[in-house]
């Protein structure tokens, strides 16, 4: 009888072990995928802020373009004009 229950110990100790094993590799596993959420979080953050500064930039450029046409057109209109007053010269 003494002999079981020192085996039913023994067993009920290496059980206990296993279960501490386990809860700790649950805990660190919990804390990797908390740390993986957070850094999932903070790239979709940076991101939607370069997508934002993206179209940001997309617009001044279509904004710059439209400059750039509206000079090019007054310039041409500069040299004609200068073209006509040098024929009636």
């Amino acid at each position: 009888m003494k002999k079981k229950f020192k085996a039913m110990y023994h067993q009920i100790e290496q059980l206990k072990e296993e279960i501490k094993e386990k809860d700790a590799d649950l805990i660190r596993k919990h804390c990797e995928h908390h740390k993986v959420i957070k850094q999932y979080e903070k790239i979709r953050d940076v991101l939607g802020a370069t997508k934002k500064r993206q179209t940001q930039l997309a617009s001044i450029t279509d904004l710059q373009k439209k400059e750039i046409r509206k000079i090019e057109l007054v310039r041409h209109s500069y040299n004609s004009y200068a073209y006509f007053i040098m024929k009636k010269i």
